[in-house]
């Protein structure tokens, strides 16, 4: 599968920057196998990078972490949301 914006490999790290959340989502689901869903503004970017071998909580835990979101994992699903406020 070929992706339209930029993460980069180096050293074991996914590198990117000004990346949309819902590219980056698109990225995640695909090279993690993810079921992911999410009721939050994809259009948010974020820069950062991660370890391939991160895993998912770690990986997960970083972008909700970034946006200030909530994740849940119900019946096999990540679920994504925003924090109320």
């Amino acid at each position: 599968m070929e992706f339209n914006f930029d993460i980069h490999w180096n050293n074991g790290r996914f590198k990117f920057v000004d990346v949309s959340l819902d590219d980056l989502l698109d990225f995640v689901k695909y090279e993690y196998g993810l079921d992911i869903d999410e009721t939050v503004d994809r259009n948010a970017l974020l820069t950062g990078s991660f370890l391939h071998n991160e895993g998912e909580d770690g990986i997960l835990s970083k972008i909700v972490l970034s946006l200030n979101l909530n994740c849940k994992k119900e019946n096999g699903k990540y679920v994504l949301s925003k924090k109320d406020e």
